[in-house]
């Protein structure tokens, strides 16, 4: 089945902005009335694009605040239909927090790293393996309680760790769950 493109039909942004919500609320519609048939027919390897797409629509004709629930479910793990996408999340949380712990600073057991923000954009061999301790600190700070040798010192460190183990709590359990969804389908 093939999903279908957003403002494609569209191309006047005041037309696009009056009927956004109607459509969307008619696109979903239409693709829980696909689901209910594919279900009632034991179609199931149909209803999951259904399903997602029903989803994306239903996102789309919310308000602004509304949608971002939905939108965040969309980028982080597809709604359940693509477990890829939550390693990638994990991948983009790791790689977002690793130059903010360089920032706030922590200790990797033997120095401290901390930087402040400068004009000085030069690589050096220095950086790059602050960043690759940075890098490493944030990932096991995702994906478990314990960071071993590495450890946040300041109060805004520590801050950002709790933050990171509550995503990564969050990712990791949507993963499993969309690996889960995958494998049983």
């Amino acid at each position: 089945m093939q999903g279908y493109r957003d403002k494609t039909n569209i191309h006047n942004w005041k037309t696009y902005k009056i009927f956004k919500k109607s459509h969307y609320q008619n696109v979903a519609a239409t693709y829980y009335a696909f689901e209910k048939i594919i279900d009632g027919n034991k179609l199931i390897d149909k209803k999951s694009c259904c399903f997602y797409q029903r989803k994306r629509a239903e996102t789309r004709s919310k308000g602004v605040w509304e949608a971002i629930p939905g939108y965040l479910a969309e980028w982080c793990f597809g709604y359940g239909e693509y477990p890829g996408r939550s390693i990638l999340s994990l991948i983009g949380v790791i790689l977002l927090y690793a130059p903010l712990y360089m920032l706030s600073g922590f200790s990797t057991g033997t120095r401290v790293i901390n930087y402040t923000i400068s004009c000085d954009f030069t690589i050096t061999w220095d950086k790059l393996k602050d960043f690759c301790e940075s890098v490493y600190f944030s990932f096991f700070t995702l994906v478990t309680v314990g960071q071993g040798t590495p450890s946040p010192i300041f109060a805004l460190t520590k801050i950002l760790s709790a933050s990171e183990l509550l995503l990564g709590a969050v990712l990791i359990t949507t993963f499993t769950a969309t690996l889960f969804r995958k494998i049983t389908e």
